[in-house]
């Protein structure tokens, strides 16, 4: 950054003067030595400090960039937690309009749940829950099963099948998630990976993402999608998982409009079915 040319010149060019006391580092490495009070354990290695004009930087186990708590392994523990503790908490404030004798019906706290609690918790899910992709799949596809913090979202799930179908608390959670209309904690999860991973796989030649995401299929597809990278990717992993081949997929391009533009398209709602009829036979226009 102090080097000629570098980030601390751009900003002063710029008027665009860096804080120094908000700047963070993360060392991100897995790496372990030796535990030298007891050599049967290990611990990580040790994380050096940065001086940038004479403020020393210390490294931080974790830091959160982007609405994501990045730690230092890139294991997402800290974000899990955090998801976990914002789902709770949604779910408590949406329990307080739901009592047995007075609040919301529960078809709208299932809108509460799909349209708020859901994108709350699992916000960039496809960055941090990449590595849970298989654990949906079953025991005998080759899955192991929902563990650790995802079979704690599940219970966030729970709690809100439970408060739209009014069921008892010794009810089977699947059952109660068939009789809400919700999917499977498990499938959900995949559900939005999978959406990301296909929005990704549809970005036009042009875009910055396309020639990594084109690079990340050609290698798992080298191995048939079977070798497992030492350190891989959340885009590896979710092109691993779901198998979606850019190649194939229709490249969906930006559309832009002028501020003055306007749709060259009426739009006519019929006030009802008959008139709906009525202005269905009549319509002469080419479609």
């Amino acid at each position: 950054m102090e080097k000629p040319g570098g980030a601390l010149e751009w900003s002063r060019n710029h008027n665009a003067e860096f804080e120094l006391d908000k700047t963070a580092l993360i060392c991100v490495s897995r790496r372990c030595s030796p535990d030298p009070s007891n050599r049967t354990k290990t611990i990580p290695i040790a994380r050096p400090a940065i001086t940038i004009r004479q403020h020393t930087i210390q490294p931080s186990k974790s830091h959160k960039f982007l609405g994501v708590i990045v730690d230092e392994e890139l294991r997402f523990k800290e974000h899990a937690s955090y998801a976990l503790a914002k789902g709770t908490k949604y779910m408590m404030a949406c329990s307080r309009m739901t009592r047995p004798t007075k609040g919301i019906h529960g078809r709208l706290l299932k809108k509460l749940y799909e349209g708020v609690v859901v994108p709350k918790m699992l916000y960039a899910a496809d960055v941090w829950c990449a590595g849970l992709l298989e654990k949906g799949r079953g025991k005998k596809n080759g899955g192991r099963g929902a563990r650790g913090f995802a079979a704690k979202m599940t219970r966030v799930q729970r709690m809100a099948s439970s408060m739209i179908t009014g069921g008892m608390r010794s009810t089977a959670t699947d059952v109660m998630d068939a009789h809400a209309n919700i999917l499977p904690f498990q499938q959900l999860l995949r559900k939005i990976c999978y959406r990301a991973i296909l929005r990704m796989a549809t970005l036009p030649p042009n875009h910055p993402l396309f020639k990594g995401i084109k690079s990340a299929y050609e290698n798992c597809a080298i191995h048939n999608f079977d070798a497992t990278r030492k350190s891989p990717s959340p885009i590896h992993s979710l092109l691993k998982a779901f198998r979606t081949n850019p190649n194939r997929m229709e490249k969906i391009l930006p559309v832009r409009h002028y501020t003055k533009w306007h749709p060259d398209v009426t739009t006519e709602i019929a006030e009802d079915s008959e008139s709906a009829l009525k202005a269905d036979k009549d319509a002469q226009e080419d479609i």
